[in-house]
């Protein structure tokens, strides 16, 4: 696996491309295997550490690939914007509906 990763940091550089320390990990299940637990890979100034859990392109990530930690991170991030939108808007009293509009679109960013 070291070599592989050696190739990708000399195509980098090849390719005049660096990677950032801080956006580089890797999972492994290592429930079968004591020896990966200690697993991490230096190449020149690249840290790759052994993570539970990481975020590619928006989709959190864990060990057991079972999107329970997604699923959990949409519920709280979605539960935290209709608590907002609860204390903006009552059926007396509020912001009007078009303040409520203008609040979803920015932050869902929909026109």
């Amino acid at each position: 696996m070291k070599i592989s990763v050696i190739e990708a940091v000399n195509w980098a550089k090849l390719n005049k491309m660096v990677f950032s320390n801080k956006n580089v990990a890797m999972i492994f299940d290592a429930s079968k295997r004591n020896d990966l637990q200690r697993l991490e890979i230096d190449v020149d100034s690249l840290h790759i550490p052994l993570v539970n859990h990481t975020r590619y392109l928006g989709l959190s990530i864990d060990l057991k690939l079972n999107m329970k930690l997604h699923i959990n991170n949409i519920l709280r991030e979605t539960s935290n914007i209709i608590n907002i939108m609860k204390c903006l808007a009552g059926k007396n009293w509020g912001a009007d509906r078009s303040i409520l509009k203008i609040f979803i679109q920015l932050q869902y960013g929909q026109k």
